[in-house]
């Protein structure tokens, strides 16, 4: 767990999460989407991890609750909303994170203005949505690699496209935890998230293997 400052001067923690992928919401992005729609500003690629009683997993949620009770303190307590950053999934405790794709013009500061890679948007209907009004930067960007071995049993990771990723992978996510501002001068915290590595993804492999051959 690491806690420094975001580049607007709030308070981000930095934490590593492993879990097996019960939800997701990733790219590519093949939503057509006109720019004038209310709903741009909430265009997002998102996962919910379980754990299935992984040891790591309830340590991640207990850091959560910790870190929740933590900016409680620096903001007080009646100004921050009940913690709403652990669900639940099938009777099981779940992690929700996303990260937005795109940042409001006028939030956006003096961050530089990135392309949206093709493998993300690959028939350009967020380059054409985006309009005026919002921007894609650094802090929309999630980054995504697998872990591969290679013929001397040397382990590292590899980038790789979201696409990859399945239900059922074990994946290993980096997310910030940080304070969004409300109405009233209140808060919520909330886990945006930063990159995604897949640790192991051959349970839906064979499944999906299985299905071929029963399909044929």
């Amino acid at each position: 767990m690491d806690e420094r400052d975001s580049q607007a001067g709030q308070q981000e923690v930095i934490l590593t999460i492993q879990g097996i992928i019960a939800k997701k919401d990733l790219p590519p992005f093949e939503e057509k989407i006109s720019p004038s729609s209310a709903h741009i500003q909430f265009l997002q690629q998102s996962i919910t991890l379980i754990g299935l009683d992984m040891p790591m997993f309830q340590r991640a949620v207990d850091n959560i609750l910790k870190i929740h009770a933590m900016l409680g303190c620096s903001i007080g307590h009646n100004n921050l909303e009940q913690c709403s950053m652990i669900g639940s999934f099938d009777n099981q405790a779940s992690i929700e994170m996303s990260n937005q794709y795109f940042t409001p013009q006028k939030h956006a500061g003096q961050s530089q203005e990135l392309e949206i890679p093709s493998y993300i948007d690959p028939k350009g209907y967020l380059k054409n949505a985006m309009g005026k009004h919002h921007v894609h930067i650094e802090d929309n960007i999630v980054h995504y690699y697998e872990l591969t071995t290679d013929r001397f049993g040397e382990s590292r990771f590899v980038p790789t496209k979201p696409i990859k990723f399945q239900v059922g992978d074990i994946a290993e996510v980096q997310v910030s935890v940080i304070l969004v501002p409300l109405r009233e001068k209140k808060f919520k915290s909330t886990i945006v998230l930063r990159s995604m590595s897949l640790m192991d993804g051959s349970f839906t492999q064979v499944r999906d293997f299985h299905d071929e051959v029963t399909l044929n």
